[in-house]
């Protein structure tokens, strides 16, 4: 192919640009900045809080969010499944046991958070468990499993590993009838 025809490469984001997001993630917060925050947030009631991360990020990424939850009075937990590479058996295992004990543990519902691939996640776990779910709170994330939209076809989840079809479909008694 002669370089006349080849594509043009996307442009980048100016490099201060990806240097000050970078900084953004390692500079911690200026002093008392977290405290007076803490101040002015309403109180929690305790009930129990599951923070899910968002893809290739475990629960280092989500801990300032569970530090400023605990801070308000809930009882949160991290999710614990290492790094969050979708929707795997063991991801989906892990956080329905997971879900279980936090619930059967405070004999209380259960909040859970989750930030973009996590809150996939978390909708579905909630869909999956509604008598265990308090509320679903999701971050910057997309309504569907890639199983379920359209590009489906184009994405074999099975030569992954994955197990994200296990999700794809809701339960039989949930179905809702096809509309014409």
């Amino acid at each position: 192919m002669p370089p006349d025809s080849l594509p043009e490469k996307p442009k980048l984001p100016p490099l201060h640009h990806t240097l000050l997001s970078a900084a953004a993630h390692l500079v911690p917060p200026r002093p008392g900045m977290v405290a007076s925050a803490l101040k002015a947030a309403p109180r929690g009631d305790g009930h129990p809080v599951i923070v899910l991360p968002s893809f290739l990020r475990g629960d280092g990424h989500t801990a300032p969010l569970r530090r400023f939850l605990a801070g308000c009075g809930y009882a949160v937990e991290g999710w614990g499944l290492g790094t969050n590479l979708g929707p795997t058996a063991a991801v989906l295992d892990g956080i329905e046991t997971l879900l279980a004990t936090v619930h059967r543990r405070h004999g209380r519902k259960v909040t859970l958070i989750g930030h973009s691939l996590g809150g996939v996640i978390a909708r579905e776990l909630a869909k999956r468990h509604p008598g265990e779910v308090r509320q679903l709170l999701v971050l910057a994330s997309p309504i569907r499993l890639p199983t379920a939209s359209s590009c489906s076809r184009s994405i074999d989840c099975s030569r992954a590993g994955t197990a994200s079809t296990r999700w794809a479909r809701p339960p039989s008694s949930t179905r809702r009838p096809k509309c014409r």
